[in-house]
């Protein structure tokens, strides 16, 4: 269990779980969409991925 404090506000996360959704059909993975976005979003690809369920289905995806 993660037990340390979120440190993007709800509106920050819904907004990158919006912007890799809508454009991960532009990219030939998931991985590569979170490259795209992280950045703009002032995290890394893995924060994207791990901390925000929501983008990968609910499941935790290993590599890229």
């Amino acid at each position: 269990m993660n037990n340390k404090p979120n440190k993007f506000p709800a509106e920050v996360r819904e907004r990158a779980i919006g912007l890799v959704q809508e454009c991960r059909a532009n990219y030939a993975s998931l991985w590569a969409a979170c490259e795209s976005i992280a950045p703009k979003m002032g995290c890394s690809v893995s924060t994207l991925k791990l901390k925000f369920p929501q983008i990968t289905g609910g499941y935790l995806t290993l590599g890229r």
